[in-house]
């Protein structure tokens, strides 16, 4: 898969390594509260969310609240990505606001 660093936070070094469950969020595209319950929580796994319709900065921290220990945007579009992002590891957001 082609990806690139999102363009905030702390960067990650490229030897940290940082495995998990990735889940999908509800709403797919994190821009609103979460709504994932039961097996589908976020808390200490990888949230998965869709690009658009607001921030990057949005999703991660909208992930974040519910306790995402880092997030993935996928590109929802077939054009290259013109805002990419990659995980985010949750301190990194916390460092960004």
């Amino acid at each position: 898969f082609e990806f690139e660093l999102g363009r905030f936070g702390a960067e990650l070094p490229v030897s940290s390594a940082l495995s998990g469950r990735i889940v999908a969020t509800n709403p797919a595209n994190a821009c609103k509260p979460l709504n994932n319950r039961g097996k589908h929580n976020v808390t200490g796994r990888i949230a998965f969310v869709i690009r658009g319709k607001c921030d990057f900065l949005d999703k991660v921290l909208n992930a974040q609240r519910f306790g995402a220990i880092a997030v993935v945007v996928g590109n929802n579009k077939n054009s290259p990505a013109n805002e990419p992002a990659e995980m985010v590891v949750m301190d990194a957001g916390d460092r960004a606001v």
